[in-house]
């Protein structure tokens, strides 16, 4: 009984570890990665979808230093030739 309700503890502290959004304006955003950091994908996810609140696509900027926990991009314009602004 003691090892179900350990497990279950952990289990619900793991869900609430989800990687989000810190700061946002229609130009940047910062997302916090969740625990386990899975990475830049899952950041890059939901920092695409902020930006496209303003008609923009998310572009990493210059990575934190590691273990920071945090991925920050800019929202810029992308035109149809590829060319971004």
């Amino acid at each position: 009984m003691i090892r179900a309700m350990g497990l279950c503890s952990i289990l619900i502290f793991l869900s609430g570890c989800a990687a989000e959004i810190t700061a946002a304006t229609p130009r940047a955003v910062i997302v916090k990665a969740g625990l386990p950091d899975r990475g830049i994908e899952k950041a890059l996810a939901l920092a695409d979808a902020e930006c496209s609140k303003h008609g923009r696509r998310a572009r990493p900027v210059d990575p934190m230093p590691p273990g920071s926990g945090r991925y920050v991009f800019d929202c810029i314009f992308e035109f149809s030739n590829g060319g971004m602004r």
